[in-house]
């Protein structure tokens, strides 16, 4: 299951247990009409209570799916709150991110997470 949150220029996707494709896309395209998120919003993504995906690839679309779907409203840096068994899942992710020119923070927590997604909050993104 998925769901979002704004806060200012950050939006946050919570994400718990696994998430069909299907509904995914539907998610984050829903997102990206939704007026309250702003242009190049500072993505927060806590995977905390995610299930691991067991096929790289899937991650590698997962990554696709977002920056695509999410267009103009996806600023170029997201966060991610990943537990220590999805770290291995956070750092594909943040490498498939990197081929996308979106830059991925891996954090163990939200205070942090959102501390360094604070200091992108000024920019012109």
């Amino acid at each position: 299951m998925l769901s979002y949150s704004v806060d200012g220029r950050i939006l946050t996707v919570v994400a718990t247990g696994t998430t069909p494709g299907a509904d995914r896309r539907q998610f984050y395209a829903g997102i990206e009409a939704d007026a309250r998120v702003p242009l190049g919003a500072l993505l927060l993504v806590d995977a905390r209570r995610a299930d691991p995906v067991e096929d790289v690839h899937e991650l590698e679309e997962r990554a696709h799916l977002i920056a695509s779907l999410l267009g103009p409203k996806m600023g170029p840096v997201c966060a991610i709150i990943a537990p220590p068994r999805l770290l291995t899942d956070a750092n594909f992710f943040q490498a498939a991110s990197g081929q996308l020119g979106i830059r991925v923070g891996i954090f163990n927590d939200e205070p942090d997470a959102r501390r360094w997604l604070q200091t992108f909050a000024g920019q012109s993104i």
